[in-house]
């Protein structure tokens, strides 16, 4: 794709800014341009700055946010972290609640891959995704995307095993998707620390069906528990077949069925009625 300087685009207390649905904050560069022209084909109500100041009123902005917000973090007056802190500081003096996903979605351009306590920091500060210049730009708009139109999520549990490093490690996986999971390993000692954009082999069980697919990593996080540290990965299935999708889906239904039988009898219980 050849580049071109970057269009001058209206200041976002403008109304045309405040409607569009994603918001570009990064230094103007190739990358910006291409990343801009994958995004323009699929949603044209997209607006571009490199101003600081600019993308943190955008945070700001509650009753009627941006879809998604792509932060860089070098930009003009103030950096996107420090965007974040501000608008965070804002929100909490006007005694507001920040946007969550997928209401919006705030994607911050980084680097780090494997630091799950910066990770979490970004998190706090309000970013919901990450993206990387490394990965191919195809990748890049298809993750941002999918923000737009989320796929069907369910609270199910049920057992997986990852594979990371040669080494297999059991674990749960809920908020299930046809795209994805949450995967909550138990003990990862003796394992190497995954990264995002790692690919790893993932088997599904729920009773006697299973799936094995590959699967990437698209978050990391650790958490405390009682029993030790959690290690929260957030995954999505790749290239899954039709008869995959079905297998996620007859997984999902009979999870979520097994637990709403489950709720209605404790509450039965807890009234006495059993």
């Amino acid at each position: 794709m050849v580049y071109s300087p970057a269009r001058k685009t209206p200041a976002i207390g403008n109304r045309a800014f405040t409607h569009a649905r994603i918001v570009i904050a990064d230094v103007d560069s190739p990358w910006r341009a291409e990343l801009v022209a994958g995004l323009e084909a699929a949603e044209p109500a997209l607006r571009i700055t490199d101003n600081g100041n600019e993308v943190c009123r955008a945070l700001e902005e509650v009753a009627h946010p941006p879809r998604i917000i792509v932060v860089g973090q070098q930009l003009r007056g103030i950096g996107g972290l420090e965007a974040l802190h501000q608008a965070d500081r804002t929100l909490a003096f006007e005694k507001k609640e920040r946007p969550q996903w997928p209401t919006r979605t705030v994607s911050l351009i980084t680097d780090v891959r494997s630091d799950a306590e910066l990770l979490d920091l970004y998190r706090r500060r309000g970013a919901t995704h990450f993206i990387y210049r490394d990965d191919s730009m195809e990748k890049t708009v298809n993750a941002l995307l999918a923000n737009l139109r989320p796929a069907a999520r369910a609270l199910v549990r049920m057992d997986a095993t990852v594979t990371i490093g040669g080494k297999s490690l059991s674990g749960a996986v809920y908020d299930l998707s046809v795209t994805g999971a949450q995967l909550v390993l138990a003990s990862f000692s003796g394992a190497s620390m995954p990264a995002v954009g790692s690919v790893m082999p993932l088997l599904l069980q729920f009773h006697d069906n299973k799936l094995k697919c590959k699967a990437e990593v698209r978050g990391l996080t650790a958490k405390n528990a009682s029993q030790g540290q959690r290690l929260v990965l957030g995954l999505q299935f790749l290239a899954l077949s039709a008869k995959d999708i079905d297998m996620v889906e007859t997984m999902i239904r009979d999870a979520a069925e097994e637990f709403d039988m489950a709720n209605s009898d404790s509450v039965l219980a807890f009234r006495g009625d059993l």
